[in-house]
């Protein structure tokens, strides 16, 4: 077994010694950034005068990580999927990303990520799914065989052991079982960039033709994970292909380098180097051939230490063929076609040292001036010693007036605090945050400017840090996103549902369509960004409101989705604690009993409304009857009047033939009483 894979052990030696001789200047430059970013002395301290290290490098280092952190560290979606056809996959598959990097800590693994992208270069994290089982004991007291069968379906166990079940005469189940649940998971990993050694001539890890990382385990550890318990008792540490210096400068702060090498551990807790290495292979490399003719090569993974493959308990190699290298890296200041680009820490190095000169000068000049040198005739002074202490308040004898004469200190250059100003306007060009965008300036608050112009000098003094904050959503985050998806559709047989949006949603990674996985980064990356996009929608939420016009296609629906777009972007997650959601359950039965009192309501209404035309029936029909009364009255007044009319007219002639008569008679009489005379007298 010792000269197994030999012609293997060697390339992935050789390739491990060719990207570490290729990057022992970087190596270099990322020890020298540990050492400013710790405010280490720079070498050219003088006995006796000022040792200050002026903190430029860790100030914008931090104040980097704490844009970051607002920026990727909040409840916000940084980046989400899109444009999958099947309704609420892309929720489903945002979510099941979020809760994976849950699960790896993703608050302490991309704070470290970016200390390692603005110091030491680069960040570098592994993405791999871990399989595993856990083992859980149930207790069964009186279940009949349907209901055990149950109770184990609820677990979803992958092996049951129930050799402690007992059956009772009525046929019940009593005891414990063991059951075995799959416990396997996407781990993610942070690799400390001098432990991480790729392909020289590749810009990216997709490019490389290998890739290898560096790990210390413990023996206990290595046995956890499976390998070959005789094999690793042999193993031991590595230092070949390791840069001391850059690993003690990372620790220099607290000495913990030097200490631990202090120390030897013995037994299971002795650490062991190894590495694992994603490399491109042909058959004849594996089976050692060297006469093989190579006519196609395939990517392997291979675990090895000290000169050979390891293997695992079964006495198989722990080597196997992969689909891709599956590491994921980001470089602050990315320069093309190149495998390494530079950092914050690299273009601020030079202006903390000259910073840290140039203070130093003004400190031993004003330490000259507070404590001056003296000028002292030898053999004046009765006590030396009174001089040299230079005690506060102090008396010094003298022989003779005048034997001690102070020297005159050199005075501070009038520009020399314009010096310090120019070199910190330098480095805030240097770094891209101004002093305003780092909360260090406030003059703007001083000079009594409107809080609208403040933020805007505010967002202005970090346009390049937002800018990096956005190509690491793009170039890392959203890879990394993808890379977990794909991982689950392939290995999670899981199923969950979550709540979103006031939906269940199922997530069942082994369903998912396989699309092309794409994803959008938010509009509104940064805090700044997310609040003043949500001022805007605010505005046009209020404006839409104005518009009787927008009624018909501003509704309920639209105006949560505004909310809720809204509250995303000041960092309100769960939104159910303010407002309804329109698809939720508990919204669709207060809208059916809304729509129950509605329709109640409207036959009400309509009771009501048919009582009151049959009320108003009635007042028409008594209305009617009375003018119909008063119809058939008036009609009956005209009658009687008309009768009296006529009865008038009737009387009239009868008296005017009365009158008639009368005068007729009377004419007659008159003529007889005219005749009557006339007789007489004749």
């Amino acid at each position: 077994m010792e000269n197994e894979f030999r012609s293997l052990v060697k390339l992935l030696e050789s390739q491990v010694q060719e990207a570490h001789t290729a990057s022992f200047d970087v190596s270099n430059q990322r020890a020298r950034n540990h050492r400013m970013y710790n405010m280490e002395p720079l070498g050219n301290e003088v006995k006796g005068r000022s040792k200050y290290i002026s903190p430029d490098v860790q100030d914008a280092v931090e104040s980097k990580k704490a844009i970051f952190a607002e920026t990727f560290l909040s409840d916000r979606d940084a980046v989400r999927f899109s444009g999958s056809k099947v309704p609420f996959e892309d929720d489903a598959k945002t979510a099941y990303v979020n809760a994976t990097l849950r699960k790896n800590n993703y608050e302490r693994l991309f704070r470290d990520a970016f200390h390692d992208a603005f110091v030491a270069k680069r960040c570098v994290v592994l993405a791999e799914w871990v399989a595993s089982t856990k083992t859980e004991t149930v207790d069964i007291q009186g279940a009949d065989p349907q209901q055990y069968q149950a109770i184990l379906q609820q677990h979803n166990p992958t092996q049951v052991f129930d050799e402690n079940i007992v059956t009772d005469p009525n046929g019940m189940l009593f005891g414990t079982v063991d059951i075995e649940k799959d416990d396997s998971t996407i781990e993610l990993t942070l690799v400390s960039p001098e432990r991480y050694h790729r392909d020289p001539n590749s810009s990216y890890p997709s490019d490389a033709m290998f890739v290898t990382m560096e790990q210390d385990l413990t023996r206990a550890r290595m046995l956890m994970d499976g390998y070959d318990p005789e094999q690793v008792n042999e193993l031991s540490t590595d230092y070949r292909f390791r840069n001391q210096d850059e690993d003690s400068s990372r620790r220099q702060h607290d000495g913990t380098y030097q200490k631990l090498k202090h120390h030897n551990r013995t037994g299971v807790h002795e650490i062991v180097t190894v590495y694992r290495t994603w490399t491109w292979l042909d058959a004849g490399t594996i089976n050692d051939d060297p006469n093989y003719v190579a006519d196609e090569v395939k990517l392997f993974e291979v675990h090895w230490s000290c000169g050979e493959v390891l293997r695992w308990k079964d006495g198989s190699p722990a080597m196997r063929e992969v689909e891709e290298i599956p590491f994921f890296e980001w470089t602050e200041i990315k320069i093309s076609h190149s495998a390494d680009g530079t950092c914050t820490a690299d273009v601020m190095a030079m202006t903390q040292k000259t910073q840290s000169i140039l203070k130093r000068l003004i400190i031993d000049n004003q330490q000259m001036r507070n404590t001056t040198r003296y000028e002292a005739t030898v053999g004046a002074l009765k006590n030396p010693r009174d001089l040299l202490d230079n005690t506060i308040g102090g008396v010094i004898w003298s022989r003779q007036p005048g034997s001690v004469t102070p020297l005159a200190a050199p005075e501070l250059s009038p520009l020399t605090m314009n010096a310090v100003q120019l070199l910190k306007s330098d480095g805030d060009e240097r770094n891209g945050m101004s002093g305003l965008a780092k909360g260090m300036n406030d003059g703007a608050i001083q000079n009594q400017n409107a809080s609208d112009m403040i933020d805007k000098l505010t967002t202005a003094g970090r346009r390049r840090v937002t800018m990096a904050a956005r190509d690491f959503a793009r170039t890392f985050l959203v890879p990394l996103s993808q890379y977990i998806c794909k991982l689950a559709m392939e290995n999670d047989q899981t199923q969950d549902q979550i709540e979103m949006k006031g939906q269940q949603i199922p997530v069942i990674p082994s369903q998912w369509s396989d699309d092309d996985l794409e994803m959008e980064v938010a509009a509104a990356l940064t805090p700044d960004e997310a609040q003043r996009s949500a001022s805007h929608l605010m505005m046009l939420h209020s404006q839409m409101m104005q518009d009787p016009s927008m009624a018909q296609i501003y509704s309920t629906v639209q105006k949560h989705a505004l909310f809720d777009h809204i509250f995303d972007l000041m960092g309100v997650k769960n939104t159910t604690a303010f407002m309804m959601s329109p698809n939720s359950p508990e919204y669709q039965q207060m809208q059916q009993q809304m729509q129950v009192q509605q329709e109640a309501q409207n036959k009400e209404a309509m009771i009501m409304q048919e009582l009151q035309k049959q009320l108003l029936a009635a007042q028409s029909a008594v209305t009617e009857a009375q003018a119909d009364a008063l119809t058939t009255n008036a009609q009956v007044t005209q009658a009687d009047k008309m009768f009296d009319n006529t009865l008038s007219e009737a009387e009239l002639e009868h008296k005017k033939f009365v009158d008639i008569e009368k005068l007729r008679l009377d004419g007659a009489k008159l003529r007889l009483d005219s005749a009557k005379i006339v007789g007489s007298n004749a």
